[in-house]
């Protein structure tokens, strides 16, 4: 359990020292945006999931975003008469994404698990902050021709949520968000990356079980409805 502790709070100080170099860099002047993508809209009502965010920057290729180290900040809200609580950050995350080979910075990655901690602002669970760094210093290019990068893949669940519901994920424009070079010079982030995203809680998909089911009954009803109708045909 203290290694546990252990591990969680070093992760947690190597995002906090990204948060200090964020707001003691000096005004840069960037080539391009860096923006941000969601993946999918709905996840399961009483299930879970999650939403990959993607990186990338509209700079011209002569001149790119070097990415070298980023912290982000994200917000759940509940839309309308939502549940307050119905979908929320999973505590603590898998940081699945530092295995995909997409990964901004995959091979490269300073921050050991976990990259960021969950917490509660106005809801349970509704706030998950988090970064990471290369190793090597030497940051990862980014312009409008290369693809984009996966930046996370946060893991939600919607234990709480009821069918239909509609959450509103986004990066929040604040200092705990923020993208820097190789140099701490923070590049600029495009302002359609603080746009909400939004989540609908879906129908839960039938198991297995149910499916061979409604299968074994639609068999049963036709072999029923085949014997009825030769009991009533007229004897030759």
């Amino acid at each position: 359990m203290q290694w546990s502790k252990g591990c969680k709070m070093r992760g947690f100080l190597n995002v906090l020292m990204l948060f200090v170099c964020a707001a003691c860099v000096a005004e840069n002047v960037a080539h391009g945006g860096i923006l941000i993508r969601y993946s999918g809209s709905t996840i399961t009502a009483g299930g879970s999931g999650f939403v990959d965010v993607f990186v990338s920057s509209d700079a011209a290729a002569a001149t790119p975003d070097v990415l070298d180290s980023f912290s982000a900040q994200f917000l759940i809200t509940p839309i309308g008469s939502a549940p307050a609580a119905g979908l929320q950050f999973v505590d603590p995350q898998s940081d699945s994404q530092l295995g995909q080979a997409n990964y901004v910075f995959f091979g490269d990655s300073l921050t050991p698990p976990p990259l960021g901690l969950v917490s509660s602002v106005t809801n349970a669970n509704d706030t998950y902050v988090g970064g990471d760094a290369t190793v090597s210093g030497l940051g990862v290019a980014l312009d409008s021709t290369s693809p984009e990068r996966l930046l996370f893949r946060l893991d939600l669940s919607a234990a709480q949520a009821t069918v239909g519901s509609q959450y509103a994920l986004q990066l929040v424009n604040s200092g705990g968000t923020s993208f820097l070079d190789p140099s701490f010079s923070a590049l600029t982030i495009d302002s359609s990356a603080f746009g909400p995203f939004t989540l609908t809680a879906a129908v839960p998909e039938p198991s297995g079980c149910c499916v061979a089911a409604l299968v074994l009954c639609g068999v049963v009803l036709r072999a029923r409805r085949r014997g009825a109708a030769k009991q009533r045909l007229p004897a030759a």
